[in-house]
């Protein structure tokens, strides 16, 4: 599906866009819950003002607007995001025209890797073991940069971009072996075959 999109949206893809954007995932996630129960109130309220903190210095220190993907299931959460933009518009849709993209664990970091946009990976306690299982799985697969929002984070900017720069450089091979290995065929055209 990520790459079907670049190949249907390639021409009209904004170059320069001024925004970060953060993919949200629940924390109180279902699958999560079934293994380690609910997380409760207090500690999703410690996880969205870790997540806020870290969100306006990246803003500040990257001078970008941040814009949010809620999960479809989130809607609960969503005042916690109060500081910033909601997106109107499904993440794939974003993701073309963000400049850097931030997520803790979402299938949707598939087509910023085709987008070969630049990425930060959030890891924190409160994701639980689960949650965080998957999210290193993505971070070794793509040598991806990861930040732990739990403890004060120092954002230097040079050190950021060359952290992000430097994941990109494996995306080729995980692009070829995991999300297209016939460049310029959709994936309809290549069932047809």
């Amino acid at each position: 599906v990520a790459y079907d999109h670049l190949l249907q949206n390639k021409e009209t893809l904004e170059v320069n866009s001024k925004k970060i954007l953060y993919v949200d995932t629940p924390l109180n996630h279902p699958d999560r819950n079934e293994r380690e129960g609910k997380l409760n109130d207090f500690d999703v309220k410690n996880f969205y003002a870790k997540l806020t903190n870290f969100l306006e210095k990246m803003s500040k220190t990257f001078d970008r607007k941040i814009l949010i993907c809620p999960h479809p299931s989130n809607k609960k959460e969503l005042k916690y995001f109060q500081k910033f933009e909601i997106s109107k518009k499904s993440t794939i849709d974003e993701i073309p025209t963000s400049d850097i993209i931030i997520f803790t664990l979402s299938s949707a970091i598939l087509p910023s890797i085709i987008y070969k946009k630049k990425i930060i990976n959030l890891e924190s306690q409160y994701l639980g073991k689960y949650l965080n299982n998957f999210r290193i799985k993505y971070c070794n697969s793509l040598n991806l940069f990861s930040i732990n929002i739990d403890n004060n984070v120092e954002i230097k900017k040079e050190y950021f971009l060359e952290k992000m720069n430097n994941s990109i450089e494996f995306y080729d091979d995980f692009i070829k072996s995991k999300l297209c290995s016939d460049k310029n065929i959709s994936s309809t055209s290549k069932i047809i075959q």
